[in-house]
């Protein structure tokens, strides 16, 4: 979905300065629910809710941040998780370490996706 509209979202997102105004650009283009809140969980909330997945978004963090709630979303709400990372520039360090950190987490089956803001690239990590 989000290599379809690439264009248009890489240009909003070079003037996002925030995770939530990330989150304002991606919601606007993806089909999906916003900070969803489960009752049963009071302090999980799912960035993106989009059927059975649970994108953790995060902005301009290193690899790991964002993890604990990926697995969250899989232990406790059950969701296929997505750690979603939009970095202005992706070093080649950043994404060996988060391919490295995914691996090590294969049993848990959650995916990565980087949007390297400065060169326009999308990378998903499986």
């Amino acid at each position: 979905m989000l290599r379809r509209r690439s264009r248009e979202i890489f240009v909003l997102l070079r003037d996002s300065g925030s995770e939530r105004e990330v989150l304002d650009v991606l919601s606007s283009f993806l089909p999906c629910k916003r900070d969803v809140r489960y009752c049963s969980y009071p302090g999980l909330i799912v960035d993106l809710l989009c059927g059975d997945l649970g994108i953790e978004v995060e902005f301009n963090k290193q690899p790991h941040i964002g993890l604990d709630q990926a697995i969250a979303y899989r232990v406790f709400l059950g969701l296929r998780p997505i750690l979603l990372h939009v970095v202005e520039y992706c070093t080649p360090e950043f994404k060996e370490a988060f391919k490295k950190l995914l691996k090590s987490l294969k049993c848990l089956d959650i995916k990565g996706i980087i949007i390297d803001v400065g060169s326009g690239e999308i990378v998903v990590l499986e």
